[in-house]
């Protein structure tokens, strides 16, 4: 992992480019759809039942707005990136690390934190009832740190299990600062990362920064494809959001707040605390939530975190089903907000929802179910498949995305050897397990941190 890397410099795309793309693509595209659906009509006696029918229109129109969802992407690439402030801050930061059997992360962790070239920040551990070693290593690493420091730098609280909303309500009791970052206990920061972010307050109108999230182990298959999917999202919709400083999702491996904006939205009677426990996605539940109320929050590139992604299916299928009913609960709880609370910010947050989480996360997985089977019944029943340059646009279009998202972030060009896999075998994969949180969701299946 390499914390230690500081040449994040974000760049933006190249206007021609990207405007190319969208030409050619937009061409193949329309060519491709009016011969989809002229070639409805061209059956044979197998495929003349109604289903078989349906099943392939279905198909066409899926192929369309997967399609058109890449067009989008690219629509997005043009927007320009937000300017970070030129001017410093020298606001005292407070790092609160929720932890719960970490033992195998913490110590490079708090490590990063401490080695952060920003030195106006404190350290703290809570330690949420851990089984393992996590309370132990923890401690040892904050004796040795503070040891060198001279002081109390990095203090490790704990208390009995109540998850991860709980640890990071009792890290904000025990802040000191003016600003909360919050880092998941398997993340690692750049040295650069906490003043790459807090610069952002010298603007008082922003309330929270996002950071880039990248992978640090993209030593198999299954991680180059995660960061493949990071790099693609944080530079086509964080870049786009950031612009109207309504990012929807501070990620929790590098998050940042005025804690003045998180502590004022604490109401008796309708928010009992800063984060809360009624859903699986604490991070953007508390994001969602400054928005509705008009809060402003950025995305900095240059402010990065590396992060352990799963490398084995299993575990890549628990993260996912986790985050996909926490999405869906947030959602939910969000669009019920703006029909019974008071949120002046609910216009513009819905505006930059209805492209990403309400379309990706309700209609995209139904459209890839409708492709896939559709196209299995068209070959069946006997309809024409779609031409070649039909079925080359799709995973050319991911690659000039990916491509364009390598050179904004300044990745290497090795996290673009998965095209070929990300939409069929990884969108695939994401679709079932959509499937079986959107089932369990509807059960109200318990689930715990």
């Amino acid at each position: 992992m390499n914390a230690e890397h500081t040449e994040q410099s974000n760049r933006q795309p190249a206007f021609l480019l990207v405007a190319t793309v969208l030409v050619i693509s937009g061409i193949v595209i329309a060519k491709g759809a009016l011969t989809l659906l002229k070639d409805a009509n061209a059956v044979e006696s197998v495929g003349s039942s109604p289903v078989f029918i349906l099943l392939t229109i279905a198909a066409a129109f899926s192929l369309i707005l997967i399609a058109i969802r890449w067009i989008l992407h690219l629509v997005l690439l043009i927007v320009p990136s937000r300017a970070a402030p030129k001017s410093d801050s020298d606001l005292f930061v407070s790092a609160v690390i929720p932890a719960y059997n970490e033992e195998q992360g913490i110590e490079k962790t708090i490590r990063s934190l401490a080695l952060q070239d920003y030195k106006k920040i404190e350290i703290v551990v809570v330690d949420d009832g851990s089984k393992d070693e996590t309370l132990k290593i923890a401690q040892d690493v904050a004796s040795e740190v503070n040891d060198v420091d001279g002081g109390i730098r990095v203090r490790v609280l704990t208390q009995e299990n109540g998850g991860k909303s709980s640890a990071l309500n009792h890290g904000i009791r025990e802040a000191l600062g003016e600003i909360l970052l919050t880092v998941d206990a398997d993340s690692e920061l750049a040295t650069d990362a906490v003043s790459k972010a807090i610069r952002w307050f010298a603007d008082p109108k922003v309330d929270g920064v996002a950071g880039q999230v990248k992978v640090s182990n993209r030593n198999t298959a299954l991680t180059r494809l995660q960061n493949l999917e990071y790099l693609i999202g944080n530079t086509v919709y964080r870049r786009a959001q950031s612009l109207f400083r309504s990012v929807l999702l501070v990620p929790g491996p590098i998050a940042m707040f005025r804690i003045a904006s998180l502590t004022d939205m604490v109401d008796d009677d309708s928010r009992s605390s800063v984060f809360l426990n009624d859903t699986f996605a604490e991070d953007f539940e508390v994001t969602m939530a400054m928005l509705c109320k008009g809060k402003r929050i950025v995305y900095d590139p240059e402010a990065v975190a590396y992060t352990i992604a799963p490398n084995s299916l299993s575990t890549l299928v628990s993260q996912r089903y986790r985050w996909i009913r926490g999405n869906m609960q947030v959602c939910r709880k969000f669009l019920k907000a703006i029909k019974s609370e008071d949120c002046p910010g609910s216009m513009r947050t819905l505006f930059w929802m209805s492209p990403t989480f309400l379309f990706e996360l309700t209609l995209l997985p139904l459209i890839v179910l409708f492709s896939i089977s559709g196209l299995l019944t068209a070959s069946f029943a006997g309809y024409r498949m779609p031409s070649l340059e039909w079925l080359v646009v799709l995973p050319m279009l991911t690659f000039c995305i990916g491509a364009i998202s390598v050179h904004v972030q300044k990745d290497k060009l090795s996290s673009l050897i998965v095209v070929p896999l990300y939409d069929v075998l990884y969108g695939t994969l994401l679709t079932v397990v959509w499937v079986i949180a959107a089932i369990d969701e509807l059960r109200n299946t318990k689930m715990s941190w």
